[in-house]
């Protein structure tokens, strides 16, 4: 083998490896982006764990930094290590629902089941999302808020104060709140409902 070729050789090698050690910290910076700590809760019956951020990311109102603390889940699957969906403060998720994508979720909520909140939904204060619920798009729940069932709330809807979800749909540019009940066959789009009443409350 003549100096030339090898010299060849040579530069072809550097550059495959290189080129793998480059994509190997690539894949290392887009993995995994929390982990669990030590500290567990236990909530019907699930151990819950909670996270700690592995790396720096931005979310919708501000940034995540390594080292901070997120709320509980049971397992990976219950948030994605993809996007920039975190989970804040005393937030639990478990079973299997999923939170994903770049949704937000904090203070006090609850998603369980086979729930969903995704795209860049913002769930925050003592809200329950349960059973087959999906939270999606731009829409904000907030303030004691019950979902369940098969309902479903997307677009920019924003729900709050006292209101129950039972299998509705919300859409549009939607505002439901002050002690409101929904239930399986509403259908809500580009409404504004300040207050329906039922017995439930």
């Amino acid at each position: 083998m003549n100096a030339t070729v090898k010299k060849l050789q040579d530069a072809i090698f550097s550059y495959i490896q290189h080129h793998n050690d480059s994509a190997s910290l690539q894949k290392q910076d887009l993995g995994k982006k929390y982990e669990f700590t030590d500290e567990t809760i236990e909530i019907d019956g699930h151990v819950l764990h909670r996270i700690r951020a592995l790396r720096d990311f931005g979310y919708m109102f501000g940034k995540v930094n390594a080292g901070d603390l997120g709320g509980f889940i049971e397992k990976e699957d219950n948030l994605s290590h993809e996007g920039s969906c975190w989970i804040f403060d005393n937030a639990r998720v478990y079973q299997n629902a999923l939170v994903t994508d770049n949704a937000y979720v904090a203070c006090d909520v609850i998603v369980k089941d086979s729930a969903t909140v995704s795209d860049n939904a913002r769930v925050v204060n003592n809200v329950h999302i349960s059973d087959n619920a999906k939270v999606c798009d731009s829409a904000a729940i907030y303030d004691n808020v019950k979902i369940y069932g098969k309902a479903f709330v997307g677009d920019t809807s924003c729900i709050s104060e006292n209101v129950i979800i039972n299998g509705a749909t919300v859409i549009g540019d939607s505002d439901i709140e002050s002690d409101t009940y929904l239930s399986p066959n509403d259908l809500i789009c580009d409404k504004f409902i300040p207050e329906i009443d039922d017995p439930c409350w």
